[in-house]
C-alpha cells in the first residue's frame, strides 16, 4: 500500500504540474518527482523497511511515474 501511495502521488502531482507549466512541461514533471525522490530517500532513512521494499520503492515509484504523469498529461490534456 505504501509504495501504490507514493506512486499515486507522483503520477497526480506530475500531470498536474506538467498540465500547469506552459514551456518544459517534462522537465517540470521531472523536477516535481525529483523531490518526491528526495523525500523518499528521506523516509528509507527514517522508517526501518526491508531493503527489497526500498530498492523497489526508489526505482519505480517517483521517477519513472513523473514520465508516466508527463505521458498521461500529452494523451489526455
Amino acid at each position: 500500500m505504501p509504495f501504490l501511495a507514493h506512486a499515486a502521488c507522483s503520477i497526480i502531482g506530475d500531470t498536474i504540474a506538467a498540465w500547469i507549466a506552459t514551456r518544459n512541461e517534462l522537465l517540470v514533471a521531472l523536477t516535481i518527482g525529483s523531490f518526491f525522490l528526495f523525500s523518499g530517500v528521506m523516509m528509507v532513512f527514517k522508517l526501518p523497511t526491508p531493503i527489497w521494499f526500498n530498492v523497489i520503492e526508489l526505482t519505480l515509484a517517483y521517477l519513472p511515474m513523473s514520465w508516466i504523469g508527463y505521458r498521461i498529461r500529452l494523451i489526455y490534456f
